[in-house]
């Protein structure tokens, strides 16, 4: 039950901070990935095509444990010209919210 609430809390927080985002840096637009989305390379080549087609310019991705799979679609991402970001290693910093509009907020 703990890990559910916390997981809730870093997904509310997570939109949070992309609503803050997306109102104050129009320039921004992203959307928020997790762990059997960034493991498919299918579905990964897919919303790579279809961010790109609307301006979707930046992948919020979380997951658990990093595979070959992952790092290969990683790849993918970055060689796209989509801005990756680790959620993971962002929401272990004390100010959450902060933290990710401060990522977002560099051109």
């Amino acid at each position: 039950m703990k890990g559910k609430v916390s997981s809730l809390y870093c997904f509310i927080v997570t939109l949070l901070g992309l609503c803050i985002i997306t109102s104050s840096h129009a320039n921004v637009k992203g959307i928020y990935v997790t762990q059997p989305t960034v493991e498919s390379t299918r579905t990964i080549k897919y919303l790579i095509k279809n961010s790109k087609a609307v301006g979707i310019d930046t992948f919020v991705i979380d997951v658990n444990r990093k595979s070959k799979r992952y790092a290969r679609n990683i790849a993918l991402v970055r060689k796209s010209g989509i801005r990756y970001v680790d959620y993971r290693s962002i929401m272990k910093k004390r100010n959450h919210t902060a933290t990710l509009l401060k990522i977002f907020s560099i051109k």
